[in-house]
């Protein structure tokens, strides 16, 4: 995501590193961007991480089915 930012030019090598903070009335617009579509991703990243790890838990820890066993030994 940050390359993307600095593929776009939204990011500068000086303060205040946002190129939406040098103008203030683009300020508020970046910030209200951040707060919304930012943690919005923060939420699914983490959740999407959440249900990834509890199915990998589940996996791990389900006994292997016991094999049929044909008249003597399994095959």
């Amino acid at each position: 995501m940050a390359f993307e930012h600095l593929w776009h030019g939204e990011i500068s090598p000086f303060f205040p590193f946002l190129t939406a903070a040098n103008d203030p009335s683009e300020m508020a617009v970046a910030f209200h961007e951040m707060a919304t579509v930012g943690t919005s991703m923060a939420v699914l990243v983490t959740a999407v991480w959440a249900v990834m790890t509890v199915v990998s838990d589940k996996i791990l820890k389900r006994k292997p089915k016991e094999t049929a066993k044909l008249g003597g030994d399994a095959v």
